[in-house]
């Protein structure tokens, strides 16, 4: 839940006794990043008070090992708060608040422990002082150890005597202590827990500058987010240019073609052209010139197979196709190779076609030649057509093409407005930083000298304790040594008894014996 249990809960024996734990056993503090998180609130809760004491104590060891340094950022990433400040981020809040809640912890717990150690340590004078009383009308031997018919009681004396004595040496034994119980108990009376004027400033100075780390890393957790939202922006600007360039160098690369198939119309058209002059000039004049130039066209037909052979050739080894060039990439090659596949497709077909062509010359017949010379402007009329409809489609491709190239400038604009704005925020993180590393080295050597005073505080408050644990002890000997005196005592009172009994029957038997006779003889 969101509210933690009321004073009498049993729970708060459990954790009180795991704090006491942590507090040995002294775990690496990103083993507590969960549980410190909560440490506070239980200091300035409603929890018992020696589970309030102990979150106190668990914050003081943990403050302690905070770094000088604040290191490579509130997540802990640097080296001086690499480790201890390990999944954390807002590190100034958290130190905020837990040294508020150590001061108000520790400072509640000298003052309980001075009023108790104070009530202890009277209690203790005033039963050292009954145990003196007791002690000293039981520290010299019976009479009856001076004469020589108690041995049957020797024994028993004997220990009633040596447990009288460790009853002195246990009162002085508790004396020692107490003075010293008494020493110790004086230095936390008298301990100073930070009302001078100097102490005061010093605190106040230290709260202005953690009011203002805070601050400054408030502004510094904003600008990261706003850096981490940049960085995401970035990258989904970044996605849109390249899926935007991809789109403009698809409609490129269909301009590129639609463009390459109407030249390749347009050759077709004019070598049409160029056939059907050719057959009727054919069919009205010598063939002899018509029939070198058919041969001379097939022969550089050969020569651009033979070349775009070679081509090929290169792209299959992975070699540039010019001189000192570099190889093309697999996707370019087989592009490249598609091409001179529809090329040498083409130079087959325009080949064949002059053989034919070259086959009717040796014919030598004027109607096949005005047949083939229709056939030739026919093909020529529905090429035509054809261009026609490419070049309407080409428009549209142009346009689309256009467009495509306009978007990838807008979308280039917003993405280096992006950048821009991604490296300001870089700038105004590194710059909060750098301000909360530089307040943070100056503020940490005045927390830690206060630290090491509460410090001190705690252990001159453990000494004194212990003083009176010891004292305790030792009162509890005393007692213990009179209880065994007691029983020895009973125990002598009963041999003496005893020995009574005994004397009584031989004064009984001394006393019946007859007489008479040596009082008649006397008489």
């Amino acid at each position: 839940g969101d509210t933690l249990p009321d004073e009498g809960h049993p729970l708060w024996a459990c954790c009180a006794f795991a704090m006491w734990t942590l507090l040995k056993l002294a775990p690496k503090p990103p083993r507590l990043v969960a549980l410190r998180m909560a440490l506070p609130a239980v200091a300035q809760s409603s929890a018992p008070p020696r589970a309030r004491w102990l979150a106190g104590e668990l914050l003081l060891a943990l403050q302690i090992r905070t770094p000088g340094q604040l290191g490579g950022g509130s997540g802990g990433g640097g080296a001086g708060g690499a480790g201890v400040f390990e999944g954390i981020d807002a590190v100034v809040e958290m130190t905020c608040q837990e040294s508020v809640a150590l001061e108000v912890a520790l400072r509640e717990q000298l003052e309980a422990s001075r009023h108790g150690l104070r009530a202890q340590l009277e209690e203790n004078q005033q039963v050292i002082a009954s145990q003196r009383e007791l002690v000293h009308g039981r520290s010299s031997p019976p009479d009856l150890t001076q004469q020589p018919w108690h041995r049957s009681l020797d024994d028993v004396l004997l220990r009633l005597c040596a447990v009288r004595k460790t009853l002195a040496g246990s009162l002085g034994a508790a004396g020692s202590r107490s003075e010293n119980a008494l020493t110790a108990v004086r230095d936390v009376l008298q301990m100073d827990l930070g009302g001078s004027d100097a102490e005061a400033a010093e605190y106040r100075e230290l709260s202005v500058k953690l009011d203002g780390m805070r601050e400054v890393e408030a502004s510094y957790l904003g600008k990261k987010g706003d850096l981490t939202a940049c960085q995401e922006a970035l990258k989904a600007h970044d996605k849109t240019v390249e899926d935007i360039n991809r789109s403009m160098e698809l409609a490129d690369k269909a301009v590129q073609e639609a463009r390459y198939k109407i030249s390749d119309l347009e050759s077709q058209i004019s070598s049409k052209q160029r056939d059907a002059q050719s057959k009727r000039t054919m069919a009205s004049s010598d063939m002899s010139a018509v029939k070198s130039q058919i041969a001379a066209e097939l022969e550089t037909i050969r020569q651009k197979q033979g070349k775009l052979r070679e081509r090929a050739t290169k792209l299959q080894n992975g070699e540039p196709l010019e001189e000192g060039g570099t190889p093309m990439d697999a996707t370019a090659a087989q592009e490249e190779m598609g091409r001179l596949k529809a090329e040498s497709a083409r130079f087959r077909a325009r080949g064949t076609e002059l053989q034919t062509e070259q086959s009717r010359l040796t014919s030598n017949d004027p109607a096949a030649l005005e047949q083939d010379a229709r056939a030739c402007e026919d093909a020529v009329q529905r090429l035509s057509q054809e261009r026609e409809g490419l070049r309407a489609g080409l428009q549209d491709l142009e346009a689309q093409h256009a467009e495509a190239r306009y978007a990838w400038q807008a979308s280039m604009t917003e993405l280096q407005a992006a950048r821009h704005e991604q490296q300001r925020a870089e700038r105004e993180c590194s710059g909060l930083k750098a301000q909360l590393d530089s307040s943070w080295s100056s503020w940490h050597p005045l927390w830690s000298r206060r630290l090491q005073s509460w410090r001190d505080r705690v252990r001159r408050l453990g000494e004194a304790q212990h003083g009176g644990q010891q004292l305790s002890k030792a009162v509890g000997t005393g007692w213990d040594g009179l209880r065994s005196e007691r029983d020895l005592r009973r125990e002598v009172i009963s041999e003496v008894q005893a020995l009574q009994m005994q004397l009584a029957e031989l004064t009984q038997e001394l006393t019946g014996m007859d007489d008479r006779v040596l009082d008649g003889l006397e008489g």
